[in-house]
């Protein structure tokens, strides 16, 4: 299930009257490529986490002790260990719970960096087709 929307672009005048055009109207969310298997082990994997001792757990604490619903929190973990996955993947580096704790250290939760931007090779997954939303398992 995604947000239907319709930009202005979708949109002419015929005869003084609005009209929408013929073409698909966007789905926000999820695409036709989801990767709904993907997804549901990323969510496992939250899971797994936050209630283990580590670096995401502390991370998943975090994020309660300033507000956070519990299950956006354990989406933000889902996705952070999607772009964990991701970076270790394309850089081809090995996991380092430690570099991760010291990472988060120097980074307080809320302050955002600005975004990569990330050129998957041909072949390669977009991270934005993993299909998250708003859902919890």
């Amino acid at each position: 299930m995604g947000l239907l929307t319709r930009g202005s672009g979708q949109y002419r005048l015929v005869r003084g009257g609005l009209v929408a055009s013929p073409r698909a109207v966007l789905v926000r969310g999820l695409n036709p490529e989801h990767h709904p298997e993907l997804k549901a082990i990323l969510k496992g994997a939250a899971l797994t986490v936050i209630h283990s001792p580590g670096p995401l757990q502390e991370f998943y604490l975090r994020c309660l002790t300033q507000g956070t619903k519990p299950e956006l929190a354990r989406l933000t973990v889902a996705r952070k260990i999607a772009t964990l996955v991701w970076t270790l993947w394309k850089k081809g580096e090995v996991y380092d719970a430690e570099r991760l704790r010291q990472s988060q250290a120097a980074q307080p939760l809320g302050m955002r960096r600005e975004k990569a931007v990330v050129r998957p090779g041909p072949g390669s997954p977009d991270p934005e087709s993993f299909g998250f939303e708003g859902e919890s398992p």
